[in-house]
């Protein structure tokens, strides 16, 4: 979480930040504040891969997901949403129907 904190994903306004500026612990402070909020969800030390969860807390037991990003070798990627890998599937589905069109009709 320190290595993701100097990320321009990580946001200096967070329940995180908060608690480091403090000198609160974090696991057990987050659930009294309102905010944004980031967690490690996964941690593969093998492969080197981090999935770290962006959430909105409301309130003790209401937490929002906003996105996932995860940490491969030292690289951060923000994980894509739905609605952008339904559309990138749909374009291709799209482009190879326009493509067989083409070329069925260049058979004629």
């Amino acid at each position: 979480m320190e290595y993701f904190g100097l990320s321009s994903f990580y946001e200096r306004n967070s329940i995180n930040q908060k608690c480091i500026s403090q000198k609160f612990d974090f696991k057990t402070k987050k659930y009294g504040m309102i905010g944004l909020e980031f967690n490690l969800e996964n941690l593969n030390t093998e492969k080197d891969l981090f999935i770290i969860s962006k959430s909105f807390r409301r309130s003790l037991d209401d937490l929002d997901l906003i996105s996932y990003y995860y940490v491969f070798k030292g690289t951060i990627y923000q994980a894509p949403n739905l609605f952008s890998v339904i559309t990138t599937n749909l374009e291709s589905i799209s482009n190879n129907i326009n493509n067989l069109i083409l070329e069925i009709n260049d058979i004629d």
